[in-house]
C-alpha cells in the first residue's frame, strides 16, 4: 500500500493544498438555523406532553408541575416513591 503526502492527496482530490474553512457567516447562520429547528422540537414536545394525561404523565414519572421545570431546562428534584 501506498502512502501519500497532504500534498500529493490534494493533487490526486483536486484541492489546491489548503484546508477549507467554513466562513464566519456561514457558521453563524448554521447555528442560528439548529436554533430554530431545536426550539420547533421543544415546542412539538410541549404540545404532546401537555396533550397526555394525568395518568399517562405519572406512568413515565412525571407530573404536570414538572413539564414547566422540564420546559425552562431546570432539573427537578428527585421524588421518592411511596
Amino acid at each position: 500500500m501506498e502512502m501519500h503526502t497532504p500534498q500529493s492527496l490534494y493533487a490526486i482530490h483536486g484541492l489546491d493544498g489548503r484546508p477549507r474553512r467554513r466562513s464566519v457567516l456561514r457558521r453563524c447562520l448554521s447555528i442560528i438555523a439548529r436554533r430554530i429547528r431545536e426550539s420547533k422540537r421543544r415546542g412539538r414536545d410541549d404540545k404532546m406532553l401537555m396533550a397526555m394525561s394525568d395518568r399517562d404523565l405519572r406512568d413515565i414519572g412525571l407530573t404536570r408541575a414538572d413539564l414547566s421545570t422540564i420546559r425552562h431546562g431546570r432539573r427537578r428534584a428527585r421524588r421518592r416513591r411511596r
